[in-house]
């Protein structure tokens, strides 16, 4: 068997996708994982309850915080100095847990560190990053030293890429000899969704920040209840106390606060439950990488009203091609979210039947575990004997 040492977050959907490739490639690699600083109890109690190894050592996103501020273009140089020396520390640390392993394969599972790169290619084994977000455009950050400097580590010998999505790939500049795009594994090939009445409500699942489009959403859907819309939002994700605050003063004088729930981070099957509920998830992010949470509604048979950019449109576009018909709503600004909201009250779940059949057929075969699991293990397999 192949040991992999898996360098991860710790918290959200790319871990959430990790844990899933390692169940699924049980008696064919022994997995060590490391999680950083921003460890959840929830990812814990996964690795534990799957008897999966790990450690936490106390490494977070190794980029620049935005552009935006003057205050970190003046501190960048110091800020860069800290960054190195945070580089070199779990450098060392990665080296030493390695050895005592005897890891054959680093993969890292962000695009964010640069740790397990430097120690794969110090003890001369491959490294494979796993490259997941835009940094820049989801996140608002500059990558770390600079955005050419992580360009030229992607094409280092030794180092092969996976990109979540096309959309990432093409980012990256990235080089077919070294790179693949291989989707997430969202669930199995034979899920089938619980089939429950949908209620009166619309649903965004994710952390209610800024870059997810939290406030476009808001402002659509202020203007759909005054054009006389019933249905009420849900929020079911984390936030910060000075983002609820905004948030709150924005639906306080729209008037709308008793039309909007927020449900804080819930379970997974709690989640697949309300979008078994749901009349339609919502994604309003302008730049997502990949969008999990859209391949899951999916699979849930949940409408999806998506923003028409990045990884989402990537993926009703793969549907689209796949089964010749739309298999979303797309929207490109917040009046065209609006007119979907409206048409989807006035005309019920039923109206929408063959989009969301369509969109469960589709993503049951282009993001099912099996299929994402068969072609990280065959990138394992042809690594070792480059």
């Amino acid at each position: 068997m192949i040991n992999i040492l898996y360098i991860a977050v710790g918290e959200g959907g790319s871990d959430q996708a990790l844990i899933t490739l390692i169940k699924e490639l049980e008696n064919k690699v022994n997995p060590y994982v490391i999680l950083g600083r921003l460890a959840s109890q929830s990812t814990i109690e996964k690795l534990q309850l799957e008897n999966i190894p790990y450690s936490i050592f106390n490494y977070d996103f190794f980029w620049y915080p935005t552009k935006k501020n003057v205050w970190n273009y003046i501190t960048r140089p110091i800020y860069a100095i800290k960054l190195r020396n945070k580089k070199k520390h779990f450098t060392r640390q990665v080296i030493e847990l390695s050895r005592e392993n005897k890891i054959d394969i680093i993969h890292t599972n962000s695009s964010a560190f640069q740790f397990g790169f430097a120690a794969a290619q110090l003890l001369k084994i491959p490294h494979i990053w796993h490259l997941r977000e835009y940094q820049s455009l989801d996140f608002g950050h500059s990558h770390a030293y600079s955005f050419s400097y992580l360009k030229k580590l992607l094409r280092t010998p030794g180092n092969f890429n996976i990109a979540i999505t096309q959309g990432i790939y093409n980012f990256y500049q990235l080089q077919e000899k070294n790179s693949t795009i291989i989707y997430d594994g969202v669930l199995k090939q034979n899920y089938k969704p619980e089939n429950h009445p949908k209620e009166p409500f619309f649903l965004f699942v994710g952390r209610i920040v800024k870059e997810k489009g939290i406030f476009s959403l808001l402002n659509s859907y202020k203007n759909y209840r005054q054009k006389g819309g019933t249905f009420k939002l849900i929020f079911a994700g984390n936030y910060s106390s000075k983002t609820k605050q905004k948030i709150d003063r924005l639906i306080e004088e729209a008037g709308i606060q008793n039309y909007i729930i927020f449900k804080g981070a819930l379970a997974t099957n709690q989640i697949y439950d309300l979008m078994n509920h749901a009349m339609a998830l919502i994604v309003p992010s302008p730049f997502e990488a990949f969008g999990l949470i859209t391949a899951e509604a999916m699979f849930n048979k949940c409408l999806v009203i998506g923003r028409d950019t990045a990884g989402t449109k990537e993926q009703f576009d793969n549907g689209q091609k796949k089964q010749h018909q739309e298999i979303a709503l797309r929207f490109t600004n917040e009046q065209q979210l609006t007119t979907h909201l409206i048409s989807m009250e006035q005309n019920g779940p039923s109206y929408y039947g063959e989009t969301t059949q369509q969109a469960y057929d589709s993503v049951s075969t282009l993001y099912s575990i099996e299929n994402n699991a068969k072609q990280i293990k065959r990138l394992y397999t042809t690594v070792l004997t480059r």
